[in-house]
């Protein structure tokens, strides 16, 4: 399982226009990375929006299914964050896809998680990691942070390392994935009730994506960890010459999966002579990493 983690080395602020109260519709783009710029991704992404907008206009029923389950949240005070947005809908039922958010108080402020899980094969994983990811997460940065508090005799307000902070990141993934594939099996195998050990394999059977974002209001650090196809794009608002709102819009992650050339040449050079990859698939199916699947594994 390859987990990324991705820095913003800059003060973040999720900020938006404050006279537009209305929660916000997100469109994901599902352009390659096969040769193509940054900016073309953006470029594509929009043109991809625009293309589905346009679709919409014919349909009178499409704004109420865009906004069936949008949330709108005001973080505290000090949390860095003025509020963040949700929108989802579905594709099949029951969606396979979930999301997950919370803002903690911390000694030295506020952390803020936000999550989204792209399932496949079926919801169980998704809603799983729903349940337990941002806890694991929480809980592995509190140790990491208390340690290094101990060890460096350094205030509350230190921090650790961004490169320790991607350790934990990586370490507790690799534990939760260990947790619901491995330990799944045992489960299985030491119940002597079908039902109960048929639904401790589910989670383990069907498999999801995961993008977490960590924001730590006293360092202000986003962190980015993913694992599968999803993807993290941050906007920040500026000033033109003439005083003119934009936006610069960066890429914070990278998918892995068959159609990104840098994960391709790395699973080709992890198994040669075997043919892995073919039509943009990775044995397959879409993504190369993820949570589960556990007939892969």
């Amino acid at each position: 399982m390859g987990i990324k983690l991705y820095l913003v080395p800059k003060p973040v602020h999720l900020d938006a226009p404050r006279d537009e109260p209305r929660k916000r519709q997100r469109f994901q783009s599902q352009a390659s990375y096969s040769g193509l710029s940054e900016q073309a991704l953006i470029t594509t992404s929009l043109l991809a929006t625009q293309k589905a907008v346009s679709s919409f206009d014919s349909n009178p029923d499409i704004d109420r299914r865009l906004r069936e389950l949008e949330q709108s949240h005001t973080p505290p005070t000090g949390a860095g964050i003025s509020r963040f947005y949700v929108a989802q809908t579905t594709s099949n039922n029951p969606t396979e896809d979930d999301h997950a958010e919370a803002v903690l108080p911390v000694p030295s402020g506020y952390w803020s998680f936000f999550a989204i899980f792209d399932g496949h094969v079926g919801w169980e994983t998704s809603a799983w990691l729903r349940d337990n990811l941002i806890p694991a997460v929480t809980g592995a940065l509190a140790d990491l942070y208390s340690n290094f508090h101990k060890e460096s005799g350094l205030s509350q307000t230190s921090v650790p390392l961004p490169q320790d902070i991607e350790i934990t990141f990586k370490n507790t993934f690799k534990s939760i994935d260990h947790d619901l594939v491995r330990s799944a099996l045992d489960r299985f195998l030491s119940d002597p009730s079908r039902a109960k050990s048929m639904n401790a394999l589910a989670p383990a059977w069907a498999g999801s994506c995961a993008l977490v974002s960590f924001y730590d209001s006293h360092s202000k650090l986003l962190h980015t960890a993913i694992t599968g196809d999803s993807r993290a794009v941050l906007g920040r608002r500026v000033l033109d010459d003439n005083g003119k709102t934009f936006y610069t819009v960066h890429l914070l992650s990278i998918e892995q999966d068959g159609k990104n050339p840098a994960e391709v040449a790395r699973l080709l050079a992890e198994h040669p002579r075997e043919n892995v990859v073919q039509q943009d698939r990775v044995l397959e199916i879409a993504v190369s990493c993820a949570f589960s699947d556990g007939r892969w594994k």
